[in-house]
């Protein structure tokens, strides 16, 4: 009978079924083997005392066979998951996680871009996985010295002047970046500039 199993990792509670812990031979095979103690919460679910979030890339292997797409260029979250992976003793995702972290393609083939650079990936073959907003620094010099060099590229918007009188402003400004890649698998674009607005700028000094 495949019966329908609930388990509190670290405090947070999954459901799913006995069979898709069990696909393969692993820490939940002996978990269920009846041969050694469990420990229960206060609603009689199998407690295990590990990481709670990291636990649903786990079980999402365990349901796809697959890593999840979103996760591929994460190097920090690869290396705690693979813990994870050791701990629940799933060689498959062990193997995996490892064959990522050894390839280089995760820094080589992926790269955070410009706006205004974007057409010229495109044609080379890249695609778009990620949008963002980070800050860029720079002097500005209100009274013209310095002032940034006459090309067309977008990026000399935010020239650092080397004028250092006293008037100058230190500014940081909200730019928009998008994240390329040709290793990473098409898929749902992901979004870390919530909360942040492009454009937004503020004198941070004044010589």
């Amino acid at each position: 009978m495949n019966s329908i199993v609930t388990l509190n990792v670290g405090g947070v509670l999954y459901t799913t079924t006995k069979n898709t812990l069990l696909k393969q031979e692993s820490f939940f095979s002996g978990l269920f083997s009846g041969n050694f103690s469990t420990t229960l919460d206060d609603k009689n679910n199998i407690f295990i005392d590990r990481n709670g979030e990291l636990f649903k890339y786990v079980l999402e292997f365990l349901r796809n066979n697959t890593l999840p797409k979103r996760i591929l260029i994460d190097k920090a979250l690869l290396e705690d998951l693979l813990q994870e992976a050791e701990f629940y003793c799933i060689e498959d995702l062990v193997f995996e996680i490892k064959s990522k972290l050894n390839s280089e393609q995760i820094n080589q083939d992926t790269k955070k871009i410009r706006t205004w650079e974007l057409e010229v990936y495109l044609k080379k073959g890249y695609h778009v996985i990620g949008t963002g907003i980070e800050p860029i620094r720079y002097h500005k010099c209100p009274r013209g010295h310095d002032p940034r060099p006459k090309q067309a590229d977008e990026y000399f918007n935010y020239y650092d002047s080397r004028c250092r009188h006293s008037f100058v402003e230190f500014i940081e400004e909200y730019v928009p970046f998008i994240v390329v890649s040709t290793s990473v698998p098409v898929g749902p674009i992901f979004d870390s500039s919530v909360g942040m607005k492009a454009g937004e700028n503020r004198v941070i000094n004044e010589y």
